[in-house]
């Protein structure tokens, strides 16, 4: 089982706890898990989890998919949170300022995806809230995926999906969540509770250094 993350970064370093939502150049999705052959059939209403950041499933019906993912994000209906969409040689869904900020573009036999703002474009995806990438095709086995891009994507650079559903073709990519307002000037995420345990660590460590200089004087 293979699977990774590719983030592009412009100096930046890359924190393994991911606790930071400092803007990056560019967010690249792949994998090479594909056309599985030993899904369990009578696990029809469960995903199929492969990673923290991820999950993806065997149900071909967005209506059996939909609970999946909502329960995934923590909400009731993903649809009220869907903030673009794009249907592979159809037309976007979702927020209209969003649809005219955002392309979507499709190579490599329909196995790659690339969304673009368009340049001069007045509103942007923010995702210093919950922000969820969702690839859909209907044949291949997994069908669809979620991703969790909150803080990974600056919203401004190509957010780029390669390798998917080979054999197969994405059929559309969403994005759930997300928001059209910045964050607030000095904003960082919320530490992740592995992030948070490091922390608190540290801090710990910290005071009684002090305790034990101040008891030394």
């Amino acid at each position: 089982m293979f699977f990774r993350y590719s983030v592009l970064l412009a100096g930046c370093l890359c924190s393994v706890l991911a606790c930071s939502v400092t803007a990056e150049a560019g967010f690249t999705v792949s994998t090479g898990f594909n056309n599985r052959t030993d899904w369990n059939t009578n696990a029809v209403t469960q995903p199929y989890f492969h990673s923290p950041g991820y999950i993806s499933g065997p149900q071909s019906g967005q209506a059996k998919i939909n609970p999946i993912i909502a329960s995934a994000m923590g909400v009731s209906d993903p649809n009220n949170f869907l903030i673009y969409k794009d249907n592979r040689g159809g037309s976007e869904e979702g927020n209209a300022l969003i649809k005219a900020a955002y392309s979507t573009t499709y190579s490599n036999n329909d196995n790659n995806a690339t969304i673009t703002r368009i340049a001069g474009a007045t509103a942007q995806i923010y995702t210093h809230v919950p922000t969820y990438l969702y690839l859909k095709d209907g044949k291949a086995k997994p069908n669809w995926y979620l991703f969790d891009i909150t803080g990974k994507w600056n919203g401004i650079d190509a957010l780029v999906v390669e390798d998917f559903f080979v054999g197969y073709s994405i059929s559309h990519v969403s994005i759930y969540g997300g928001s059209l307002d910045a964050p607030p000037q000095g904003l960082t995420a919320v530490p992740e509770p592995a992030s948070i345990a490091v922390w608190g660590s540290v801090l710990a460590v910290g005071g009684l250094l002090r305790r034990r200089r101040t008891q030394s004087r």
